[in-house]
């Protein structure tokens, strides 16, 4: 697992994941057709800088996109990329229209998808609250309480102890990482739950708010997602992980583990 306190390092590690991908890349050729389609397999993405999100020209960017730019360019697969709302794109990848993301595995893809063994990212589930408010270390801690979750947004499959009427959670669905900030602010809600890139980049960038306070929940990881209907989709996936497990092997060994 990553250093969660050197990001110096973090940034490194990242950085050579992609120098890697561009040589080992072509390992890929014959792991698929040329995609599905004139426009080559649908890579879908929620809005979430800076791992995926679309630019001021339209065009995919962030990591993600470049990632793949460099792995299905090299194995001359056609792609293209194609920005959608969480519960579209959860509902696509469930009937094949869209066969391809980078996700947190989630139990709703379980029996349509395969998952990359190895992940490809990560984030941390933070906890954000303004004021006094009694500090959150646990999922348990939030119990009885008020928060505000993105909307298409499974935190991990938190989500799920989140809307366990057991538990007692008021859950207050915001539908932008902007809104949220704005709602939390207002006394919408006791806590946030977001994740910290997204929420540093796209949220906090937009609005920021005096006198917030954070702490981490958990550290989630992502990975590649592929449809079931693909075509050769399980050959497809294990040259993935095969490409990944060499990145592991020789430039990422001990850096992160698996989950």
């Amino acid at each position: 697992m990553c250093d969660r306190g050197n990001r110096g390092a973090v940034a490194r590690l990242r950085l050579a994941v992609i120098l890697a991908v561009v040589w080992l890349a072509p390992a890929l050729a014959g792991a698929a057709d040329n995609g599905r389609g004139a426009g080559g397999i649908e890579y879908g993405y929620p809005e979430q800088p800076p791992r995926a999100y679309t630019d001021a020209n339209g065009q995919a960017a962030g990591f993600y996109p470049r990632l793949l730019d460099v792995i299905f360019t090299r194995a001359a697969l056609r792609w293209h990329a194609v920005s959608l709302p969480a519960p579209r794109l959860m509902k696509n990848l469930q009937s094949g229209e869209t066969p391809f993301s980078i996700l947190v595995k989630n139990s709703e893809l379980e029996e349509c998808c395969f998952y990359s063994e190895q992940p490809v990212w990560y984030d941390d589930v933070i906890v954000y609250s303004v004021g006094d408010k009694p500090e959150v270390r646990k999922i348990e801690d939030l119990a009885g309480k008020d928060i505000i979750t993105l909307s298409g947004y499974s935190y991990g499959g938190m989500v799920s102890f989140f809307n366990d009427p057991k538990n007692r959670i008021r859950n207050n669905a915001a539908a932008t990482h902007e809104a949220a900030f704005i709602m939390l602010e207002a006394g919408r809600a006791d806590y946030l739950i977001d994740y910290a890139e997204v929420a540093a980049s796209e949220g906090l960038a937009r609005h920021p708010v005096v006198n917030l306070r954070q702490s981490v929940l958990a550290r989630v990881y992502m990975y590649f997602v592929l449809s079931k209907s693909f075509p050769n989709a399980a050959a497809f996936m294990r040259r993935m992980e095969a490409l990944y497990s060499a990145l592991y092997r020789e430039d990422l060994a001990g850096a992160y583990t698996k989950r």
